[in-house]
């Protein structure tokens, strides 16, 4: 936990830095040639990805083809119930607790009236929510129920983000965001410390990669909310997201009894 933990600060520090950053550079430099900044970025991930020299050689081969191997992947985690568990827990929320971060650009400008340097600093207030998130876990020892505290983290981002929805000034839409951002970091780092706790060694891989596909599906759960967005404002279909992401915790909690008792 404190290593996923410290791995997600990392990445959540880029959030604080890169969205501020994009928002005053656009101001300067434009949109599009903040888009070329960024490629020379990748481009310099790749350089320094090449230069490392850890798992050329793989310990063995698998005689299964890719197909049964992720079939082994769904089948174990099928079995599991508590893994079974973590993965719909994985999925929901990206359904409905991430569809914001698309919908944040529109909400912004109807709300709030920002541009490009507003909606950096939101971003950014949502990055240091994260990362004072990622911290706190990584700080933790240990703790007992961590399946309740999950459920419990998912009900309370569902009903910040219903409630920051209903913002109309930064006074009121930095703190939530803010928590949104702490609430969601220690979701997702807290979710993935216990899929690869609870799975053994030879799947633990097949586990993650289920799980990322998951997150995956986060921008397809775009599309519906920005058509609801578009018949009933932004901000009605923000909270909406954050009403179900709520509702599937509680219902979760009871139709999901084995769930509560995972250490």
């Amino acid at each position: 936990m404190n290593a996923i933990s410290l791995n997600s600060s990392g990445m959540n520090i880029t959030r604080i830095v890169g969205p501020a950053t994009a928002g005053v550079l656009i101001i300067f430099i434009g949109t599009a040639g903040v888009f070329y900044l960024i490629a020379g970025v990748y481009i310099f991930a790749v350089i320094c990805m090449a230069m490392i020299q850890a798992g050329i050689n793989p310990a063995g081969k698998s005689r299964k083809g890719v197909a049964a191997e992720i079939r082994d992947g769904f089948r174990y985690a099928v079995g599991n119930s508590t893994l079974l568990g973590l993965v719909i827990m994985g999925l929901v929320p990206a359904l409905f607790g991430f569809p914001y971060l698309a919908l944040l650009p529109a909400w912004a400008r109807e709300a709030l009236s920002v541009q490009s340097d507003g909606l950096g600093l939101l971003m950014m207030f949502m990055g240091i929510g994260s990362l004072v998130g990622t911290l706190i876990l990584a700080s933790i020892r240990r703790f007992e129920r961590r399946g309740i505290f999950l459920l419990a983290i998912s009900l309370a981002w569902g009903l910040s983000l219903a409630i920051f929805s209903q913002a109309t000034s930064y006074a009121m839409a930095l703190p939530f965001l803010l928590l949104i951002g702490l609430l969601s970091a220690i979701f997702m780092s807290l979710n993935m410390t216990l899929l690869q706790f609870y799975a053994s060694a030879e799947m633990r891989g097949r586990i993650v990669s289920m799980a990322m596909m998951t997150f995956g599906l986060m921008p397809l759960s775009a599309v519906p909310f920005g058509a609801v967005a578009e018949s009933i404002g932004t901000a009605d279909s923000l909270s909406l997201s954050g009403l179900l992401l709520s509702i599937f915790a509680v219902a979760f909690f009871f139709a999901y009894p084995k769930f509560r008792s995972v250490a």
